[in-house]
Protein backbone atom coordinates (compact mmCIF):
# COMPACT_ATOMS: atom_id res chain seq x y z
CA UNK A 1 0.00 0.00 0.00
CA UNK A 2 1.40 3.74 -0.82
CA UNK A 3 1.93 5.96 1.73
CA UNK A 4 -0.83 8.51 0.83
CA UNK A 5 -3.18 6.23 0.22
CA UNK A 6 -2.94 4.87 3.90
CA UNK A 7 -2.65 8.39 5.19
CA UNK A 8 -6.23 8.97 3.24
CA UNK A 9 -7.98 5.78 4.50
CA UNK A 10 -7.10 6.47 8.53
CA UNK A 11 -7.84 9.78 7.92
CA UNK A 12 -11.47 9.52 6.84
CA UNK A 13 -11.84 6.44 9.17
CA UNK A 14 -11.08 8.71 11.74
CA UNK A 15 -13.53 11.18 10.21
CA UNK A 16 -11.19 14.00 10.04
CA UNK A 17 -11.40 16.92 7.44
CA UNK A 18 -8.16 17.11 5.03
CA UNK A 19 -8.70 21.01 5.62
CA UNK A 20 -7.96 19.76 9.28
CA UNK A 21 -5.18 17.72 9.54
CA UNK A 22 -3.34 19.79 7.36
CA UNK A 23 -3.29 22.58 9.81
CA UNK A 24 -2.79 20.70 12.82
CA UNK A 25 0.60 19.59 10.31
CA UNK A 26 1.52 23.29 9.24
CA UNK A 27 1.27 22.19 6.07
CA UNK A 28 -1.74 23.12 3.00
CA UNK A 29 -4.86 21.35 1.93
CA UNK A 30 -3.53 21.38 -1.74
CA UNK A 31 -0.30 19.68 -0.27
CA UNK A 32 -1.95 17.02 1.72
CA UNK A 33 -4.11 16.28 -1.22
CA UNK A 34 -1.23 15.84 -3.40
CA UNK A 35 0.40 13.74 -0.96
CA UNK A 36 -2.38 11.23 -0.44
CA UNK A 37 -3.04 11.29 -4.20
CA UNK A 38 0.70 10.26 -4.57
CA UNK A 39 1.74 12.86 -6.79
CA UNK A 40 4.46 14.02 -3.99
CA UNK A 41 6.18 12.30 -1.12
CA UNK A 42 6.53 14.08 2.39
CA UNK A 43 9.72 14.38 4.09
CA UNK A 44 10.66 11.63 6.74
CA UNK A 45 9.93 14.92 9.66
CA UNK A 46 6.55 14.93 7.80
CA UNK A 47 5.62 11.52 8.31
CA UNK A 48 6.57 11.70 11.94
CA UNK A 49 4.07 14.12 12.12
CA UNK A 50 1.42 12.47 10.29
CA UNK A 51 2.21 9.09 12.28
CA UNK A 52 1.88 11.56 15.68
CA UNK A 53 -1.47 12.79 14.26
CA UNK A 54 -2.95 10.01 12.84
CA UNK A 55 -1.89 7.42 15.86
CA UNK A 56 0.14 4.93 12.69
CA UNK A 57 3.04 3.34 13.46
CA UNK A 58 5.83 5.36 11.72
CA UNK A 59 7.24 2.36 10.25
CA UNK A 60 4.65 1.73 8.27
CA UNK A 61 5.58 4.88 6.26
CA UNK A 62 9.52 3.96 6.07
CA UNK A 63 9.46 1.51 3.01
CA UNK A 64 8.71 4.31 0.29
CA UNK A 65 11.68 5.70 2.05
CA UNK A 66 14.00 2.90 2.58
CA UNK A 67 16.94 3.00 0.38
CA UNK A 68 17.47 -0.76 -0.15
CA UNK A 69 18.87 -1.97 -3.35
CA UNK A 70 16.52 -3.36 -6.00
CA UNK A 71 18.90 -6.41 -6.12
CA UNK A 72 21.90 -6.76 -8.63
CA UNK A 73 21.66 -10.55 -7.94
CA UNK A 74 19.08 -12.94 -6.50
CA UNK A 75 19.81 -12.85 -2.72
CA UNK A 76 19.56 -8.73 -2.70
CA UNK A 77 16.05 -9.35 -4.63
CA UNK A 78 15.21 -11.99 -2.24
CA UNK A 79 15.92 -9.35 0.81
CA UNK A 80 14.42 -6.33 -1.19
CA UNK A 81 11.11 -8.91 -2.04
CA UNK A 82 11.00 -9.88 1.52
CA UNK A 83 11.02 -6.47 3.48
CA UNK A 84 8.21 -5.28 1.00
CA UNK A 85 6.21 -7.99 1.90
CA UNK A 86 6.84 -7.35 5.75
CA UNK A 87 6.02 -4.22 5.71
CA UNK A 88 2.71 -4.51 3.12
CA UNK A 89 1.54 -7.13 5.66
CA UNK A 90 2.15 -4.86 8.58
CA UNK A 91 0.16 -1.87 6.55
CA UNK A 92 -2.58 -4.41 5.75
CA UNK A 93 -3.24 -5.56 9.45
CA UNK A 94 -3.24 -1.52 10.82
CA UNK A 95 -5.31 -0.71 8.58
CA UNK A 96 -8.04 -3.59 8.98
CA UNK A 97 -7.61 -3.44 12.63
CA UNK A 98 -8.50 0.31 12.07
CA UNK A 99 -11.21 -0.21 10.17
CA UNK A 100 -12.96 -2.88 12.08
CA UNK A 101 -16.25 -1.24 13.83
CA UNK A 102 -16.25 -0.79 17.63
CA UNK A 103 -19.43 -2.53 19.36
CA UNK A 104 -20.40 0.15 21.17
CA UNK A 105 -20.30 0.45 24.73
CA UNK A 106 -23.45 0.52 27.60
Amino acid sequence: MKTGEMIKIVRIQGKIRQEDLAKKLDVTKSYLSLVENGRKKPSLGLLKKISDALNIPFILFIKEKIDLPNGKNSEERKIRKKFDGLIDEAQNIFISESLKIKPSQK
